[in-house]
C-alpha cells in the first residue's frame, strides 16, 4: 500500500480510537495525547483526527491550566 493510504488508514484508526474514548464520557486533554506519541507524523496524524472529530461535532473544546480539553459534545447543541 501506498504511504497516503498508510496515514488515512491511521488516521482512521485513530478517529475511531477518540471517538470511542470521547463516547464513554472520557475528557480527553491534547497535552497527554502528544505526550504519547512519538513522531512528527503521529503528532500530525492526532492532530487531524481532533479538527475532524471537532468538525463532526462529536466533542467539543474549552482551555483550562494551559491545556485543550475535548469532551463530548452535549446533545441538542449546535
Amino acid at each position: 500500500s501506498s504511504a497516503a493510504s498508510d496515514v488515512y488508514k491511521r488516521q482512521e484508526d485513530m478517529i475511531i480510537s477518540l471517538s470511542r474514548r470521547i463516547h464513554r464520557g472520557e475528557c480527553l486533554y491534547f497535552r497527554e495525547l502528544l505526550v504519547a506519541i512519538e513522531t512528527k507524523s503521529g503528532m500530525v496524524t492526532i492532530f487531524m483526527a481532533v479538527l475532524e472529530l471537532l468538525k463532526q461535532q462529536v466533542m467539543e473544546m474549552r482551555y483550562e491550566d494551559d491545556d485543550i480539553i475535548f469532551t463530548a459534545t452535549l446533545d441538542g447543541a449546535v
